[in-house]
C-alpha cells in the first residue's frame, strides 16, 4: 500500500519546491530595485511554470487527494473538485487470467479457461466471421515429428499433396529427444539375433499384455525402415567392418539398439525432415495450432485453429487426417 501510494507522498514536498521556486524566480527580475531581464531569469521562469503546471496538472492533483473516489465524497460534488474527478475516471481493472481456476475440457469448453463472458469455442465452419485464411489439400498430418514426417512422405509418394501442421519450428518436435536408439534385429553384431527373437523378447518384456499383432509388425517392418533411414542419409554408428553399430539394451537377448551416439532422435528427425522437403507433393505450415478437428458426417474432413505468431485464424481442408 505504501509504494502503491509513493508518488502522492512526494507531492506534498513538491509544493514546497515550487513555492521556494517561484520565490526564487521572483527575486531574479530584482537588481537592487531594479527590474532586470536575462538568461538566468528566464530559465528560472520557465522551470517554475512547467514544474507548477506538472505538479498541479488535473492528474498529479487527483492522485495527491487520494483518487476520484475520496473527491466524489467532499462537500460540494458540484465543485470543480468533483467535476475533476468525474472527468478522470479509474482505469479499468485488469482482466483475470484464469490461472487459478481448473483446466476442463467438455463439450462446450476448451482445454483452457476463457475470459468471462466468452466461449472458448471456434466458431462453425459455416458461421465465421472476422479474418480467416483457407488452406486445402489431400492429406493433413497432424504434428511434425518422427512419425508425422514418415507419414507425409508416404502419402506425398502416393500422389498426394500432403500438408504437415506443428506447433513449434521444423525440426523441434519431441523426437529428438529420443537418445538410446532404433531396436532392429540386424544381426549386424550377433549372428543368432533376427525379428523373431525381437518378437519373443518384446512380448515377454511385455508380460504377455501386448497387442501382439503391433509387436509383429513392428519386429518385422523395423528391420526395412533403419536401412531406409541409411539410404536417405542417416549417419548411424559403424562398425569395423562398415556395418550399422549395434549396442545391447534392457530385455534384449543380443545386441540390437542401432543408435547414433546418445542422439538418435536427433538424427532421426533430421533425415526424415531432409527427405521429406525435398519430396514432392509435400508443405509445411509451422508454428500453427489446430483446435478442432472438422467433421462432415461421420468423417473428419480437415481441421481449425490459429497461427500462434499472428493470432490468425486458419481453417484446413483435407481429403484426409
Amino acid at each position: 500500500m505504501v509504494l502503491n501510494n509513493l508518488h502522492r507522498f512526494f507531492w506534498y514536498p513538491a509544493f514546497i519546491v515550487v513555492v521556494l521556486l517561484w520565490v526564487d524566480a521572483f527575486a531574479s527580475f530584482d537588481d537592487r530595485g531594479h527590474l532586470y531581464l536575462g538568461l538566468g531569469t528566464l530559465i528560472l521562469l520557465v522551470n517554475a511554470v512547467l514544474l507548477s503546471a506538472y505538479s498541479f496538472g488535473c492528474h498529479a492533483f487527483r492522485h495527491a487527494a487520494a483518487g476520484p473516489r475520496l473527491l466524489l465524497l467532499l462537500p460540494g460534488r458540484q465543485g470543480s473538485l468533483a467535476a475533476l474527478a468525474r472527468r478522470h475516471r479509474l482505469q479499468r481493472p485488469p482482466c483475470r487470467l484464469g490461472l487459478g481456476q481448473h483446466v476442463q475440457r467438455g463439450d462446450r469448453r476448451g482445454l483452457h479457461p476463457s475470459p468471462p463472458g466468452r466461449d472458448a469455442r471456434p466458431p462453425p465452419p459455416g458461421e465465421m466471421s472476422g479474418r480467416y485464411q483457407t488452406r486445402e489439400c489431400d492429406v493433413l498430418v497432424i504434428g511434425a515429428g518422427g512419425a508425422g514426417l514418415r507419414a507425409a512422405i508416404a502419402a506425398a509418394e502416393a500422389g498426394c499433396s500432403t500438408l504437415v501442421v506443428g506447433k513449434s519450428l521444423l525440426g523441434k518436435a519431441h523426437t529428438v529427444m529420443a537418445e538410446g536408439g532404433i531396436a532392429a534385429g540386424l544381426a549386424n553384431l550377433d549372428t543368432p539375433d533376427s525379428w523373431e527373437v525381437h518378437f519373443a523378447d518384446t512380448m515377454l518384456g511385455g508380460q504377455l499384455i501386448n497387442n501382439w499383432r503391433m509387436v509383429d509388425l513392428y519386429s518385422r517392418e523395423v528391420i526395412d525402415r533403419v536401412y531406409e533411414l541409411e539410404r536417405w542419409g542417416g549417419l548411424f554408428d559403424r562398425t569395423d567392418d562398415g556395418l550399422i553399430m549395434q549396442r545391447a539394451f534392457g530385455a534384449h537377448s543380443w545386441k540390437r539398439l542401432c543408435h547414433v551416439g546418445d542422439r538418435t532422435g536427433l538424427e532421426l528427425i533430421r533425415t526424415l525432415q531432409d527427405k521429406m522437403v525435398h519430396t514432392p507433393g509435400t508443405d509445411v505450415l509451422m508454428e500453427c495450432t489446430l483446435t478442432r478437428l472438422l467433421t462432415h458426417g461421420d468423417r473428419v474432413c480437415g481441421a481449425f485453429g490459429y497461427l500462434r505468431n499472428t493470432g490468425e485464424l486458419i481453417v484446413i481442408r483435407a481429403g484426409a487426417v
